[in-house]
This record gives structure tokens, sequence and C-alpha cells, in this order.
């Protein structure tokens, strides 16, 4: 309601009615109540002729508009609009002169009896028309009760017949439940293997369209499920195979599996397999296409690859080394006892080296490591001192270094710092720049109360220490080196490019 439609409302006592055609003043419920079914029934808007409504004693002409109109909630529903349109006030008193009507007075009285004929021929021509429907509804109602009556025993007849029907449906409908549960078990085994698979599969058509595919083919080509139906050839994919359609069509020409390794622009692996789609009368009806990521064994038989290299070049070095420790060996021992107990020792410090190098990895070995390794085999660690950065030797570089480190090591404890009581050993190394602008590393080996005993402190000159330091490091490894034998003191650096 708007803010004055107060105004035309009057309702009726006794029970509160939600009919508007019972809230609305007396003299308008007429009108109202036409032109609603107007509306509803022949959906024709209405004008009103003038109806008279007093207002406070006043009579004034009033004018019902009533039209459809669209619901905001219920859009499908049919609504009215009903307008209440006030027009001038008429007087009551009709003036006199010499006790006849005046002009003005007849005039009005005329203008109301013309608009109440009108309204009494309107409601007449209304109550013909609903008569005339009344009697056309009737004779309907009498054709269609004689038509229910036939249908009635129509009915009667296709009941029995239905009965007869359901009994053989619902025996349809069982077998058709079980073949459902069936297929229904199947496609969720199918679903699942799909979502379990770790690798991509497509399915097409013998038209090379799109029926079916696993979340990683979406990896490789950019569909979604609304693209089956589509050609594969209509969508770009990551591979490196510009020859997938027309395999797959020589595919379904000769029958015969194709299968191929393939590089994405990624630099991913696929094992690319293309097999005939099979129905369950073998008949061809389609291509199954499956990309397995094979990235990772494809780096395994290249990592393979480097392991055997390098595990044939250690093999190499190691026997060379193993031979150049016998031939020196032999040359340096005064009989056969002596060459196995030198020969033993420095095959276990090989052997200590070479567990370090099973333990490491391809970035390099800890050179801090490879000097408790050695110090720790003398079990003396309580008068040596070591300081030093952790630096990353090259695995090429580890045992002839290994070997030199032994040696001073042996020969300390025979003859140098570790076989006095009041010797000390002191093992400092640090990275430095190289005189060619790149980096090495600078080792100092200090014994102080080495033993004086016949001239032999630190072992006589030309012994197999020596020489590994003083000849086989420079010439295999590129080092710089300085052995300084004193009275009860050695000295020996290594500079070791990096």
């Amino acid at each position: 309601m708007s803010d004055n439609a107060g105004r035309f409302l009057q309702p009726s006592g006794g029970l509160l009615s939600g009919d508007v055609v019972d809230l609305v003043r007396p003299e308008l419920r007429f009108e109202l109540r036409s032109a609603l079914n107007r509306l509803y029934e022949q959906n024709m808007p209405t004008l009103s002729l003038p109806i008279m409504v007093r207002f406070n004693g006043n009579q004034h002409r009033v004018h019902v508009l009533v039209r459809g109109a669209n619901g905001v909630e219920a859009p499908n529903l049919r609504h009215a609009v009903v307008m209440f349109i006030e027009g001038e006030e008429v007087t009551d008193q009709v003036a006199v002169a010499d006790g006849h009507a005046t002009g003005e007075a007849v005039r009005r009285l005329t203008q109301e009896l013309e608009l109440t004929q009108s309204r009494l021929r309107t409601v007449r021509e209304e109550s013909d028309a609903a008569n005339e429907e009344l009697r056309a509804a009737n004779e309907e109602l009498q054709s269609i009760n004689e038509e229910y009556r036939s249908t009635s025993e129509e009915l009667e007849t296709s009941k029995e017949e239905l009965q007869s029907i359901n009994e053989e449906l619902q025996t349809v409908n069982s077998e058709l439940k079980l073949k459902l549960e069936t297929i229904s078990r199947a496609h969720s085994d199918l679903q699942n293997l799909m979502a379990a698979t770790d690798f991509g599969t497509l399915f097409l058509d013998s038209m090379l369209r799109i029926k079916r595919f696993t979340n990683r083919v979406t990896e490789l080509f950019s569909i979604t499920p609304a693209d089956e139906g589509r050609p594969i050839t209509d969508f770009a994919h990551q591979l490196d195979y510009d020859r997938l359609t027309s395999d797959a069509r020589t595919l379904l020409a000769d029958l015969t599996p194709i299968q191929r390794e393939v590089q994405s622009r990624s630099g991913r692996w696929y094992d690319v397999r293309m097999r005939p789609y099979r129905t369950v009368d073998d008949k061809i009806d389609g291509v199954v296409i499956t990309f397995v990521d094979i990235t990772v064994q494809k780096q395994a038989t290249e990592r393979l690859d480097v392991m055997v290299g390098e595990l044939q070049h250690r093999t190499r070095n190691l026997l060379a080394v193993v031979q150049s420790i016998a031939s020196q060996t032999i040359e340096r021992s005064a009989d056969l006892k002596e060459f196995g107990k030198g020969f033993n020792e420095r095959l276990s410090a090989l052997s200590r080296v070479q567990s370090l190098l099973s333990e490491g990895d391809t970035g390099g070995i800890s050179f801090a490591a490879l000097v408790r390794l050695e110090i720790e085999a003398l079990g003396a660690r309580d008068r040596v001192t070591i300081d030093g950065p952790d630096v990353a030797l090259p695995l090429g570089t580890i045992q002839t270094l290994a070997l030199a480190l032994h040696e001073l090591a042996t020969n300390a404890r025979k003859y140098g710092a570790l076989a006095s009581a009041s010797g000390t050993l002191v093992i400092r190394w640090e990275v430095r720049s190289s005189s060619d602008g790149g980096r090495c590393l600078f080792i100092r080996w200090s014994e102080d109360g080495t033993l004086e005993t016949s001239g032999k402190s630190a072992k006589p000159e030309g012994g197999y220490g020596r020489v590994l330091i003083e000849k086989a490091l420079p010439y295999t490894l590129g080092a710089k080196t300085t052995f300084d034998l004193g009275e009860g003191k050695l000295r020996c650096t290594i500079e070791l490019p990096l």
C-alpha cells in the first residue's frame, strides 16, 4: 500500500478478511471485484466509471484503475496493481431559484443518472456474458463427464494390462539392476585404476577424437573434460613428437603397436606406446596412447654410465698406486719381512682412503676428515694439534695426498716427534690465492722434539715419504712442496692447486 491508500479502506465488522474487496469502502467493492475478475479472466486492464464516495461528509468522484504487474518474489504468479484516483468534490445541495432546480443542478443529476445507467448496462452485459460462459461450461462439463465414464472403463481394462506389464517389468528391472551393479563396479574399478596409475593414458576413437583421458595427460595436452569428443589434432602438446597423429593413423591401418621415447619441451623423457582399442567383441574402435615418464630412469641409464666410467678410472688409478707402492717398497726394503710390513701399512692407509671415498660424494672429500683419519690411526691424538677450515678436495687428488700424509705420520711415529715423549706435532692448513689467480690449499706440517739418534732424525733422505712429497706430488698434482729436516725438528709445506 502507498502512504495514502488507507483513505480508501474501510473493513467490515467481524473477522478480519485478507480479501482486498472486503477491505475497501463499500462504494468501491462492486467495481473493484468486477475489474479484478476482468483482469484475471480476460487479462484486460480496467478503468472504472466515476464512483461517488463520501469523505468527511463531502462526496468525491473516484476512479478505480486495475492493471497487471509482475511479482518480484514469485514472477510466475499473476499480480494486480489497484489504484484509486480521486476526483473533485461534488456539492450535495442543489441550488434552487424560484422553487425550481437550476440548470447546473439538473446537469449534475442528469450526469449521475447517465453514469448509473451506464454502470447498470455494464453489469448487465457482464452478467449475460457470465451466463453464456456458464452455459457453455455446463455443456462442456457434461461432455467431459461422458468422456470420463468412457475413459474410466478403458482405464479398468488398461489397469489389468498394466498389472501384467508391471510383473514383466519387475522381472526385467531385477535383471537390469544386477547388470547395473556389475557395470557400476566395473566403472568404479576403471576410475580407481585410472586415478591410481602414475602415467598418462589417452583414449581416442577411430576418428582420433578424445574419448577419455587420465589426469597426467593434462600435463602434456591442454585439454579438459569438456573437450571430450573433439579431435586431438585441435590441441597442441608439450612433446617433441610431430608424428603423433600420423603414427596413430598408421596404427589404425596396420594394427601394429608403436613404441617411442620422446622428450618434452620441459626436458622430461616419456615412453610413448600406442595400441589398438579393442571392444569386448574384438572390434577395433580407436587408439590407446600411454605416456610413461621415464626421466628418472633416463637420468639413472646416464648416471650409471658416468659411475661405470668413474669406477674404471678409479680402478686404473688404484692399481697404478698399488703398483707404485709395491715398486717403491721393494726398492727400499732390506728383506722380505721389511717389505711385507711396509707394504701392509701402506695398503692399510690406502684402504682407509678408499673407505673415505666410498662414503663421500662427487662434490669432493673433506681434507679435515682425511687428516683426522690418519692421526687417529696413530693413536696419539692428544699430542697432535689440527687446525684449518673445512675444504673439499677433488677425488683425483685424494689418493696421492693421503699416501703422503700417511708417510709423514708414520715417520713421525717411528723417528719424529711422536716417537719422543716430549715431541709435538702441529698440522695447519688454509686456502690462499695462488700466483696464477686461482686458489690453492697451503698445508704446513711442523714437528718439534724429534729423536736425534745416529743422524736419522725424521728418516734419512731418499725415503719413500720424501719421494712422494718432493717428486710424486709435484708431478701428479702440480703441487709445490718443501721439506726441511733440522736438529730436533721437521718442517714440510705443500701448496696444492684447487
